[in-house]
């Protein structure tokens, strides 16, 4: 951040009478100011918790990668190959029953059959006389 982003003067300040003469000066100094307390504030805040921060984030950071190397991945591991067998034992059973149910249901509708034709070539420009009989025909 810097000092002018932050105490901006308004325009007629800066160009109208003793301002045009003051307002650089004045701005370079208190910028200056404003700069140098800002960085220093900062430094001396990151001296004092940066050790204690960095510490405190690489225990919790360093925990939470063993417990995803030693107990989630395993235990994702062991239900993956839990739902395996589980799938192994329950599609035959699902299939021993539904087979037999759809294909008689395709036994019982294979005779169907139907035919659609739709010719756009013969569409009416005008709907008042359009003669719709020849458009489809289902058989």
């Amino acid at each position: 951040m810097d000092y002018e982003d932050i105490f901006n003067e308004p325009i007629s300040y800066k160009t109208k009478g003793l301002g045009r003469f003051l307002y650089y000066g004045i701005t370079r100094v208190f910028g200056g100011a404003f700069n140098y307390t800002q960085s220093t504030v900062y430094y001396i805040l990151v001296m004092i918790s940066g050790l204690i921060l960095g510490f405190f984030w690489g225990v919790m950071f360093g925990v939470l990668v063993f417990f995803f190397n030693w107990f989630l991945h395993p235990l994702y591991k062991l239900i993956f190959l839990f739902l395996q067998l589980v799938a192994m034992l329950v599609r035959p059973g699902i299939r021993i029953f539904t087979d037999p149910v759809f294909e008689s249901i395709a036994l019982c509708y294979r005779n169907i059959k139907g035919t659609m034709d739709v010719n756009l070539h013969k569409w009416p420009a005008d709907d008042s006389k359009a003669d719709y009989t020849e458009l489809s025909a289902v058989s």
